[in-house]
């Protein structure tokens, strides 16, 4: 994937995600749909979108940005 085109994708990925569209919509000047959803797909099943997230979760974990609390807010089975 060259540099450019390897931008367009990704931010045809963003485009889709922050709106919310089908891929099909993706408009053309992100690359064909097709090649947009395959790069997704592609970093979906080797774990790459994972291995994102864990990095910037650690970045903004060391920066102090990220607050982790836990709550356990459970009601019985009969109650809910």
């Amino acid at each position: 994937m060259s540099t450019i085109k390897g931008k367009f994708q990704i931010d045809g990925i963003r485009w889709r995600t922050r709106v919310g569209a089908p891929w099909r919509d993706v408009p053309e000047r992100y690359c064909p749909w097709e090649t947009v959803y395959g790069l997704f797909r592609r970093w979906q099943r080797d774990g790459t979108w994972h291995r994102i997230v864990e990095q910037l979760q650690a970045r903004a974990d060391a920066e102090g940005l990220i607050t982790w609390d836990v709550s356990a807010d459970v009601l019985p089975a009969d109650l809910s």
